[in-house]
Protein backbone atom coordinates (compact mmCIF):
# COMPACT_ATOMS: atom_id res chain seq x y z
CA UNK A 1 0.00 0.00 0.00
CA UNK A 2 1.32 3.50 -1.06
CA UNK A 3 1.83 6.51 1.33
CA UNK A 4 -0.68 8.81 0.63
CA UNK A 5 -0.49 12.02 -0.10
CA UNK A 6 -1.59 14.73 2.13
CA UNK A 7 -4.81 16.37 0.97
CA UNK A 8 -5.05 20.32 -0.20
CA UNK A 9 -6.13 21.96 3.19
CA UNK A 10 -9.28 24.25 2.11
CA UNK A 11 -8.89 28.03 3.60
CA UNK A 12 -12.70 27.37 5.34
CA UNK A 13 -11.21 24.56 7.43
CA UNK A 14 -7.76 25.08 8.26
CA UNK A 15 -7.56 28.37 10.52
CA UNK A 16 -4.67 27.74 11.95
CA UNK A 17 -5.51 24.72 14.34
CA UNK A 18 -2.71 24.45 17.02
CA UNK A 19 -3.58 20.46 16.80
CA UNK A 20 -5.22 18.18 14.59
CA UNK A 21 -6.87 14.40 15.85
CA UNK A 22 -8.45 12.34 12.92
CA UNK A 23 -10.41 9.21 13.70
CA UNK A 24 -9.14 6.38 11.47
CA UNK A 25 -10.99 3.23 9.94
CA UNK A 26 -9.38 0.71 7.63
CA UNK A 27 -11.82 2.19 4.81
CA UNK A 28 -11.64 4.11 1.58
CA UNK A 29 -13.69 6.95 3.97
CA UNK A 30 -11.11 6.62 6.29
CA UNK A 31 -8.37 6.90 4.62
CA UNK A 32 -9.76 9.98 2.77
CA UNK A 33 -10.10 11.19 6.37
CA UNK A 34 -7.12 10.58 6.83
CA UNK A 35 -5.86 12.52 3.83
CA UNK A 36 -7.65 15.49 4.78
CA UNK A 37 -6.16 15.71 8.26
CA UNK A 38 -2.74 15.27 7.24
CA UNK A 39 -3.36 18.05 4.87
CA UNK A 40 -4.82 20.62 7.44
CA UNK A 41 -2.09 19.45 10.02
CA UNK A 42 0.77 20.02 7.28
CA UNK A 43 -0.44 23.53 6.25
CA UNK A 44 -1.04 24.68 9.91
CA UNK A 45 1.85 23.51 10.59
CA UNK A 46 0.28 21.36 13.70
CA UNK A 47 0.55 17.77 15.13
CA UNK A 48 -1.77 15.26 14.16
CA UNK A 49 -2.64 12.81 16.34
CA UNK A 50 -4.25 9.45 14.70
CA UNK A 51 -6.91 7.43 16.53
CA UNK A 52 -9.11 3.80 16.49
CA UNK A 53 -12.17 3.87 18.45
CA UNK A 54 -12.66 0.89 20.21
CA UNK A 55 -16.08 0.40 21.57
CA UNK A 56 -15.68 -1.59 24.97
CA UNK A 57 -17.92 -3.69 26.72
CA UNK A 58 -18.57 -3.72 30.03
CA UNK A 59 -16.64 -6.15 32.27
CA UNK A 60 -18.02 -5.80 35.53
CA UNK A 61 -21.48 -7.30 35.00
CA UNK A 62 -22.73 -11.49 34.70
CA UNK A 63 -21.49 -14.22 35.91
CA UNK A 64 -17.83 -14.92 35.28
CA UNK A 65 -18.21 -16.33 31.62
CA UNK A 66 -19.82 -13.54 30.25
CA UNK A 67 -17.33 -11.02 31.96
CA UNK A 68 -14.27 -13.34 30.62
CA UNK A 69 -16.13 -13.35 27.16
CA UNK A 70 -16.15 -9.71 27.55
CA UNK A 71 -12.29 -9.29 28.35
CA UNK A 72 -11.15 -11.79 25.58
CA UNK A 73 -13.60 -9.51 23.09
CA UNK A 74 -12.44 -6.39 24.70
CA UNK A 75 -8.72 -7.77 23.91
CA UNK A 76 -9.45 -8.63 20.19
CA UNK A 77 -10.72 -5.11 19.70
CA UNK A 78 -7.74 -3.63 21.23
CA UNK A 79 -5.65 -5.60 18.64
CA UNK A 80 -7.80 -4.40 15.33
CA UNK A 81 -7.73 -1.31 16.77
CA UNK A 82 -3.81 -1.72 16.48
CA UNK A 83 -3.76 -3.34 13.42
CA UNK A 84 -5.77 -0.24 12.09
CA UNK A 85 -3.39 1.99 13.68
CA UNK A 86 -0.57 0.07 11.87
CA UNK A 87 -2.08 0.62 8.60
CA UNK A 88 -2.58 4.29 9.24
CA UNK A 89 1.15 4.84 9.75
CA UNK A 90 2.40 2.90 6.54
CA UNK A 91 -0.47 5.21 4.47
CA UNK A 92 1.28 8.70 6.85
CA UNK A 93 4.76 7.40 6.46
CA UNK A 94 7.88 8.42 8.70
CA UNK A 95 6.47 11.57 10.87
CA UNK A 96 7.82 12.55 13.94
CA UNK A 97 4.48 15.35 13.83
CA UNK A 98 1.71 12.78 14.15
CA UNK A 99 0.84 9.97 16.52
CA UNK A 100 -0.95 7.13 17.58
CA UNK A 101 -3.25 6.32 19.77
CA UNK A 102 -6.08 3.87 21.00
CA UNK A 103 -9.31 5.27 22.01
CA UNK A 104 -11.54 3.14 24.38
CA UNK A 105 -15.03 3.67 25.68
CA UNK A 106 -18.28 4.67 23.48
CA UNK A 107 -17.27 6.48 20.07
CA UNK A 108 -18.41 9.90 21.30
CA UNK A 109 -16.47 9.52 24.56
CA UNK A 110 -13.36 8.13 23.28
CA UNK A 111 -13.06 10.78 20.76
CA UNK A 112 -13.85 13.63 23.37
CA UNK A 113 -11.26 12.36 25.82
CA UNK A 114 -8.36 11.89 23.35
CA UNK A 115 -9.15 14.90 22.14
CA UNK A 116 -8.29 16.20 25.68
CA UNK A 117 -5.54 14.19 26.21
CA UNK A 118 -3.87 15.43 22.63
CA UNK A 119 -4.64 19.18 23.47
CA UNK A 120 -6.43 18.92 19.89
CA UNK A 121 -8.76 21.69 18.93
CA UNK A 122 -9.37 20.10 15.39
CA UNK A 123 -11.53 17.14 14.66
CA UNK A 124 -11.69 15.39 11.84
CA UNK A 125 -14.05 12.43 11.35
CA UNK A 126 -14.84 10.10 8.27
CA UNK A 127 -17.75 10.33 6.70
CA UNK A 128 -20.03 7.89 7.23
CA UNK A 129 -22.50 7.64 3.91
CA UNK A 130 -24.47 4.34 3.61
CA UNK A 131 -27.76 4.18 4.86
CA UNK A 132 -29.71 6.45 7.13
CA UNK A 133 -28.80 4.84 10.50
CA UNK A 134 -25.50 5.55 9.91
CA UNK A 135 -25.91 9.16 8.50
CA UNK A 136 -27.93 10.01 11.57
CA UNK A 137 -25.55 7.96 13.57
CA UNK A 138 -22.44 10.29 12.51
CA UNK A 139 -24.54 13.44 12.46
CA UNK A 140 -25.36 12.61 16.10
CA UNK A 141 -21.48 11.88 16.82
CA UNK A 142 -20.46 14.99 15.00
CA UNK A 143 -23.24 17.66 17.35
CA UNK A 144 -22.46 15.94 20.22
CA UNK A 145 -18.72 16.41 19.78
CA UNK A 146 -19.11 19.84 19.29
CA UNK A 147 -20.83 20.23 22.51
CA UNK A 148 -18.44 18.56 24.27
CA UNK A 149 -15.68 20.78 24.15
CA UNK A 150 -13.98 23.66 22.58
CA UNK A 151 -12.98 22.00 19.44
CA UNK A 152 -13.81 22.72 15.83
CA UNK A 153 -15.21 19.10 14.44
CA UNK A 154 -14.95 18.36 10.63
CA UNK A 155 -16.48 15.96 8.40
CA UNK A 156 -14.14 14.89 5.31
CA UNK A 157 -15.16 14.10 2.45
CA UNK A 158 -15.85 11.08 0.96
CA UNK A 159 -13.25 8.62 -0.36
CA UNK A 160 -14.60 9.51 -3.98
CA UNK A 161 -14.17 13.09 -3.64
CA UNK A 162 -10.75 12.81 -2.24
CA UNK A 163 -7.63 13.98 -5.15
CA UNK A 164 -5.29 12.11 -2.71
CA UNK A 165 -6.10 8.79 -3.07
CA UNK A 166 -5.99 6.56 -5.94
CA UNK A 167 -8.80 4.32 -6.72
CA UNK A 168 -8.75 1.22 -9.46
CA UNK A 169 -11.89 1.60 -11.39
CA UNK A 170 -14.68 -0.85 -9.98
CA UNK A 171 -14.41 -4.17 -12.97
CA UNK A 172 -17.86 -5.06 -12.07
CA UNK A 173 -19.21 -1.41 -12.28
CA UNK A 174 -21.37 -0.72 -15.60
CA UNK A 175 -20.83 3.39 -15.38
CA UNK A 176 -18.30 5.37 -16.77
CA UNK A 177 -14.82 4.38 -15.22
CA UNK A 178 -12.57 7.17 -14.28
CA UNK A 179 -9.39 7.14 -12.13
CA UNK A 180 -8.58 9.62 -9.15
CA UNK A 181 -5.10 10.74 -9.25
CA UNK A 182 -3.12 12.90 -6.50
CA UNK A 183 -2.88 16.65 -8.26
Amino acid sequence: MAPIEPEPAPQATVRHPRHVLVTYEASADGRAALAHALGIARAAGAPLTVIAVVPHERVDVGCARCRQSAVIWNHELGEIANEELIEAARLVGPSSAVAYDVARGPRTKAISDAARRSGADLIVLPCRRRGRARIRFSRDVTERLRREGRWRVVVAPPAAASASLREAPDPESSGPRSQITAS
